[in-house]
């Protein structure tokens, strides 16, 4: 009997657990990818250069290899073309019309204003010739009893943190603006009004019928790049979740964000805005699993395997979620370097041990380099080379020894450019 053959889109080092876990369950993982210095073409049954933008390609592929499930994780570049094989080959997933909604600001952004969620008011701009007649549209609608913080220049169509940028000013916008259609697919941009809060995550899973099967709520770990603050990890707690839920409306505008989006048999990823009002205020949504190791986070901290989970859903065999957390505190990192550097050889086990017996818990890490390879130096949500997860009861010890490894682990790996 010939085994069922899965189609993975991607083959960069978020979708290298999603590849493992596909042949863990006994199916052939085709990757698609263009070439490149990829972890997950190696790793492939069968590897096809074809771009995962490239829907008419990828849905001829998965016709001829009969594909039995389509999958992604970490990224929404090759959504729309997962979306386009689930219509063609009626998988379970996300369709094209909501993956379309989910992978350009302007559509996803309109598709919530008419589901009436809160989301921050917002103007398409062609060319930053219009940028201050923007910012004087916003200021001039502008509701009186929220303070006014300036805006934020959006390119539509790209993700890990690339092409945002923060005005606080009207000069600024003109430069602001410039800049997210510099780094836009589309050669446009968004200028969206500027909502003060805290920004946490939201990851889980929308069941077929578009009920919320699991709401996974996470703090962010953030470092600015100059332009805006970048996600480098998340974290996760039983007293955060409660708090959140308490405190604020956030579980009713998760329901109308996937009812807006269209969100059926498929997991999603979003980052939400908490005001001091309690008010949650939706900044975007993606029809995938998070990157900067939520699956690991949120797995660790209510105890099940997310990438399991994943291969579970494509399948269309519905996932089953805890009811709640198996450890009081999870979280994770991704490490860094702020200065050019090469990849050194390193043992993780023994940089993690010292700290490990220090704090009595267990750390997982791995890096994403061979020796000798250059590393990218910190600009966005790209430029990780590794990363550091830990589980816990106590949220303080655990952040206190992800802290610890991620400076240990930096310092050994990233060793100075001659």
């Amino acid at each position: 009997m010939t085994a069922k053959s899965a189609l993975v889109l991607g083959a960069g080092i978020y979708q290298v657990p999603l590849i493992r876990h596909v042949q863990d369950r006994g199916m052939r993982a085709i990757v698609l990818s263009i070439p490149g210095p990829y972890p997950g073409i190696a790793l492939a049954d069968e590897f096809v250069p074809v771009n995962t933008t490239d829907e008419r390609g990828v849905v001829q592929i998965a016709r001829d290899w009969g594909v039995s499930a389509v999958l992604t994780t970490g990224t929404d570049v090759a959504l729309r073309s997962l979306g386009a094989v689930v219509d063609e080959l009626c998988l379970p997933g996300p369709s094209y019309e909501t993956a379309f909604r989910a992978t350009n600001k302007l559509d996803m952004k309109r598709a919530l204003a008419a589901g009436d969620v809160r989301t921050a008011r917002f103007v398409e701009i062609r060319g930053s010739s219009q940028a201050e007649a923007a910012w004087d549209e916003l200021l001039r609608t502008h509701d009186a009893d929220i303070p006014w913080n300036g805006v934020m220049a959006k390119c539509p169509d790209r993700s890990g943190s690339r092409g945002i940028v923060r005005a606080r000013s009207r000069g600024d916008a003109h430069s602001a603006i410039e800049q997210a259609i510099g780094a836009s697919l589309c050669g446009y941009a968004l200028m969206e009004e500027f909502v003060e809060g805290h920004e946490i995550g939201v990851d889980g899973y929308v069941d077929e019928r578009g009920s919320i099967a699991l709401m996974a709520l996470h703090d962010k770990v953030v470092m600015s790049n100059g332009s805006t603050n970048v996600p480098v990890g998340h974290r996760m707690s039983a007293g955060f979740t409660k708090e959140c839920l308490d405190q604020t409306d956030i579980a009713e505008q998760v329901a109308r964000t996937a009812r807006a989006i269209g969100m059926r048999s498929c997991f999603y990823n979003m980052d939400v805005l908490v005001d001091d009002a309690g008010r949650a205020w939706v900044i975007e949504v993606g029809v995938r699993a998070g990157a900067t190791c939520i699956p690991e986070v949120v797995g660790g901290h209510l105890g099940f395997d997310y990438y399991d989970a994943m291969v579970d859903a494509a399948l269309g065999e519905q996932p089953v979620f805890p009811r709640s957390p198996l450890r009081g505190a999870s979280e994770g990192r991704l490490l860094l370097t702020m200065r050019p550097a090469v990849a050194a050889q390193v043992d993780i086990a023994s940089v993690l041990s010292p700290i490990e017996a220090r704090h009595r818990l267990t750390l997982d890490a791995s890096l994403d380099y061979e020796p000798g390879e250059d590393l990218p130096r910190f600009e966005n949500g790209t430029s990780r080379i590794g990363q550091v997860a830990c589980v816990g009861d106590d949220p303080a010890a655990v952040s206190i020894a992800v802290d610890e490894a991620s400076v240990a682990l930096v310092e050994r790996y990233a060793q100075e450019r001659r």
